[in-house]
């Protein structure tokens, strides 16, 4: 068996805090060395999301162009992931030129089959600065939840996949004016409710597979239908939309974004050397698992909107394995870098290195239900269960082995002694 393992692509917009290290990246690296130490052959792919408002916004404010902007941040994470030995096979950028061509393979293919149209919308725009407001442009009082700060995209508080002429008290965030309106406009649609039928038959399959908190909240937003959803914007930053009559107009970010994990793969193949196709051997190969990781923030769009752009145009197998994990908060509350709670990772990695971390943050990986880092908890697991604990086994093993084996013992003895352990471990889960 093959694993094809991927790990939501991080926003190239800001620091990964130890929310996203324990919900998605630090799971991934366990699975995959795990099935790496099996024998079974696994690639963990993953890489930077670059595209999207919030990143133009941010590098309009420090005064450089995006690519330096997205660059900068897809270093500061590879350098984090590295201190906190997390292993990608390839860790790409989706501003490449290779996401590029591969995005535009699947937009024309998808285009050509009719499950992308063009369709006349109304759009907000600010009267103050006359502009154009798609998304994290606006924001307002979520419709849903009435959470106060709910972005024209989704609500960060309950999840909710915003439309943002539903939002209330809207403000733009060009200006900061609220004398917002709609106006008429057209964009592309990714027709998701033709495929609806497809998707069902397809994730009814899923049901008993995937997680608790994964299937219900799926079920709730695809059972009576799919929902079509604007693939294109207004921006000046991202992959133009090859049709001369979309002049200025920018493939949009979660349509782009998770076409990342097959070009990445694909790009990770050829730098490598190998001559494995990214397609036939991998992401369209029936002996291979496909699993990706993910916070419960991205359920949508890799439980929904990826299977039916992967079923629509037929390039790669659906996802196999969801595992969604909720939330890692900070001493029960959210992580909020805006609102100055948060633990910078860097630093603590500086402070408490890579094992120590890595050990407690384990034990907080949110399977089902939300977890909280809290100072003690991080003092109680090392001290009592890293040192105290496994130290001691650790040391106690040495001095038996020193005692024993003043001479040491031979590698390949050592060696064959781990292997048919893993060996008989894995037979004793298989029987249980």
């Amino acid at each position: 068996m093959k694993y094809l393992i991927t790990s939501a692509l991080p926003y190239a917009n800001g620091p990964i805090h130890f929310g996203h290290i324990a919900g998605v990246y630090l799971p991934a690296d366990i699975f995959t060395r795990h099935k790496k130490l099996k024998g079974d052959k696994a690639i963990h792919i993953s890489g930077s999301d670059e595209h999207g408002v919030a990143i133009m916004q941010n590098a309009q404010k420090a005064k450089i162009s995006y690519q330096e902007y997205v660059n900068q941040w897809h270093k500061t994470h590879k350098d984090l992931f590295e201190k906190y030995d997390i292993k990608f096979d390839f860790f790409g950028q989706t501003s490449a030129p290779y996401h590029k061509e591969e995005t535009l393979k699947w937009f024309n293919d998808l285009l050509g089959k009719g499950l992308i149209e063009k369709k006349a919308e109304q759009q907000l725009q600010c009267q103050s600065c006359n502009n154009m407001l798609p998304d994290r442009f606006v924001e307002g009082e979520c419709y849903v939840c009435h959470y106060a700060e709910a972005r024209g995209d989704e609500c960060p508080n309950c999840g909710t996949w915003i439309d943002p002429l539903k939002l209330l008290k809207p403000v733009c965030k060009f200006c900061g004016s609220n004398d917002v309106k709609a106006i008429d406009s057209f964009q592309w649609y990714l027709m998701l409710s033709k495929m609806h039928e497809k998707f069902q038959a397809w994730f009814e399959t899923k049901k008993t597979v995937w997680r608790k908190n994964v299937v219900p909240f799926v079920e709730s937003l695809t059972k009576d239908n799919l929902v079509d959803r604007a693939i294109t914007r207004d921006l000046d930053w991202g992959i133009d939309v090859p049709l001369p009559e979309a002049k200025g107009k920018k493939i949009y970010v979660w349509f782009d974004a998770p076409i990342g994990y097959v070009s990445n793969t694909a790009q990770f193949l050829k730098e490598s050397g190998s001559k494995e196709d990214h397609i036939k051997d991998w992401w369209g190969a029936k002996d291979v698992t496909i699993v990706n990781f993910i916070g419960k923030d991205n359920i949508i769009f890799h439980s929904i909107i990826f299977p039916v752009m992967s079923l629509g145009t037929g390039f790669v197998n659906p996802v196999s394995e969801l595992p969604a994990n909720q939330y890692v908060n900070l001493e029960g509350k959210q992580f909020s870098k805006s609102k100055g709670w948060y633990v910078d990772a860097d630093e603590a990695i500086t402070q408490f290195g890579s094992d120590a971390l890595r050990f407690y943050l384990t034990s907080l990986i949110p399977e089902t239900s939300d977890s909280s880092f809290t100072w003690k908890g991080l003092e109680l697991k090392i001290n009592s269960e890293l040192a105290n604990n496994i130290g001691n086994f650790i040391n106690r093993a040495m001095k038996f082995s020193a005692s024993k084996f003043p001479e040491g013992m031979k590698a390949e003895k050592f060696a064959a002694f781990f292997n048919t352990d893993i060996k008989e471990v894995e037979k004793f889960i298989k029987e249980y």
